[in-house]
């Protein structure tokens, strides 16, 4: 059992350059710590000391020169801030990923965003200012994480499916070109500050069954002009929509949303 042990604590340390890539290994499966290599244009590989790389560690291609990246079908976890300030534009070989860490592609240039249709799990600001990101057509899990696309300058178009049931805080927050967007009939809650600052973003209705709409959440949305709160509105936070100065409200008669307007001395309309 003592050499069983030591076997592997020494496998954990062991640092095996493949490709510019360091292993750390650990029961029967390797994950990637560091990439100490210089291309630009990289492929994982399948195994490392005849073990399946199936992660792809915290910070492990963090400001290195990376564009283009293959993964093996083997690997299904990315770690926090993995290609944090990475130049990365393309990242082929997802289709197995399940995890996905706290800002994994803060900051690179990918135009696509990572999300198969498999995936369990996403920690915040996955894809935080990711300018090159210009529409999210599709969305796999039932929440989109607080700060998951802040500050994605390039995102004009956001369809969300109706399985989506919350929209973390700050989710969409500073998305200056954002100015079209679909949310689905599941929505049961909208974040604090999750469309802050979306200055181009001119109407939006929101879906019949939203429950809580969070402080701050179209604060600073200068162009916005109408829009339409469901009946099913319970709460709404303060300062929602601060520093919208063209804005009406579309409520429904009676409403608490109605109320709300009334109290706050804004600006609404009957549907």
């Amino acid at each position: 059992m003592k050499k069983s042990l030591l076997w592997m604590t020494a496998l954990i340390l062991l640092l095996a350059a493949f490709h510019g890539i360091a292993e750390d290994a650990y029961e029967a499966a390797a994950m990637l710590s560091a990439y100490t290599g210089n291309e630009e244009i990289a492929t994982v590989p399948a195994e490392l000391q005849g073990l399946p790389v199936t992660a792809i560690g915290d910070s492990c291609f963090a400001e290195t020169g990376v564009h283009d990246l293959t993964l093996p079908d083997t690997v299904t976890s990315i770690g926090e801030y993995a290609f944090w300030l990475c130049p990365l534009e393309a990242i082929h070989g997802t289709e197995n990923i399940l995890h996905l860490g706290d800002g994994a592609f803060f900051g690179t240039h990918i135009a696509e965003p990572v999300l198969p249709e498999g995936l369990l799990s996403m920690g915040a600001a996955v894809f935080q200012n990711c300018d090159s990101i210009t529409e999210i057509t599709s969305w796999p899990l039932w929440r989109v994480p607080d700060g998951t696309f802040f500050e994605c300058l390039g995102l004009m178009r956001v369809i969300l499916p109706d399985t989506v049931e919350m929209l973390g805080a700050g989710a969409f927050y500073g998305c200056t070109a954002l100015c079209d967007i679909s949310l689905g009939e599941g929505l049961r809650a909208i974040g604090e500050s999750a469309f802050e600052g979306c200055s181009a973003l001119e109407e939006i209705t929101l879906p019949e069954g939203l429950e809580t709409l969070g402080g701050s959440a179209f604060m600073d949305c200068g162009a916005l002009r109408i829009c339409r709160l469901p009946a099913s509105l319970a709460y709404i936070g303060e300062d929602t929509f601060a520093q919208c100065p063209n804005l009406c409200l579309v409520v429904s008669k009676d409403s608490y949303a109605e109320r709300y307007a009334i109290e706050n001395e804004l600006a609404f309309r009957h549907e």
